[in-house]
């Protein structure tokens, strides 16, 4: 049974600790309460038990203190990060970087954060990992997985929502790469897996399916940064690298329906666009926002 609690996350632990402390105390109180209208129990006797009470009340929560404490202590992980650490760590990278890599197969925070805080720099490069929407038993599977994980409840049930987001990121990039001066670079993968990567070539932020997990950060010279910079180019290896389809120059406010036609006609992209369709394409890119505000 201990061994079950101390496999929880922290917090769930540290709710087991409170529980365990409140039951204890209520104890107490209801025994001394009883105690105190029993005639047999002098007041002697009724200091002496609240004394007896109240260390061993004293003496359980220490222990699951240190329990917890211990447990904690043994998990951790140099660089883990809460989940309310993690946007923070992001930005602190994010500042210093002139070239952001990206391995996120839906790119969303990519395009809403990274893109725009890039292009106010002036120039820098921005490469990134996107499941590719041409393959639809792939994208479907990518959807089940995201539905059984700690993703926000967004896209369960609706068919193609990998392949509409994976189209509005490029769409995203597309225009980038021809208003700003950004040098962006854009893979298609047909695989995927739990761990996504974010960062430069000096500090990368791995985070898990979903902002509800914990992640970590790792500078170069340790050996997780060796081994997930060793990921990267595996996956660049295994994906296509493609050609970003031009963009008209344009504000980005300007973009409309036609522009996002153009924007796939002619491409290797073009099929996968017109499956989804182009209305649902554009009305989708007009109302994307950040999924990870927080």
């Amino acid at each position: 049974m201990l061994e079950k609690i101390r496999r929880l996350p922290h917090e769930h632990r540290a709710a087991v600790l409170a529980l365990a402390a409140i039951a204890v105390i209520a104890c107490f109180l209801g025994d001394l309460y009883v105690s105190w209208d029993n005639a047999n129990y002098s007041v002697w006797s009724q200091g002496l038990k609240a004394i007896w009470t109240g260390g061993l009340t004293a003496g359980i929560v220490s222990v699951f203190t240190l329990f917890f404490i211990e447990s904690r202590l043994e998990n951790s992980i140099p660089g883990e990060l809460r989940p309310d650490e993690i946007n923070s760590a992001f930005e602190d990278i994010l500042t210093g970087s002139s070239h952001w890599i990206n391995n996120a197969y839906l790119g969303r925070w990519m395009r809403h954060v990274v893109l725009p805080a890039m292009a106010q720099k002036g120039t820098g490069a921005v490469t990134t990992t996107i499941i590719d929407p041409r393959e639809k038993t792939v994208c479907a599977a990518y959807s089940e997985y995201r539905a059984g994980r700690l993703e926000p409840a967004d896209g369960k049930g609706q068919n193609d929502f990998v392949r509409l987001e994976a189209l509005v990121t490029l769409i995203f990039c597309g225009w980038y790469a021809a208003n700003t001066h950004l040098n962006i670079s854009v893979y298609l993968t047909k695989a995927f897996n739990n761990f996504r990567i974010d960062g430069t070539g000096d500090r990368f932020v791995v985070t898990q399916s979903g902002r509800r997990a914990t992640a970590y950060k790792f500078e170069r010279g340790t050996a997780l940064f060796d081994y997930f910079s060793e990921s990267v180019k595996s996956i660049y290896s295994q994906s296509e690298k493609i050609d970003i389809p031009i963009f008209r120059k344009c504000s980005f406010n300007d973009i409309n329906e036609k522009d996002i036609v153009n924007f796939f006609s002619d491409t290797v992209l073009e099929g996968a666009a017109k499956e989804i369709t182009f209305p649902v394409l554009y009305s989708t890119f007009k109302i994307a926002t950040n999924p990870y505000p927080v």
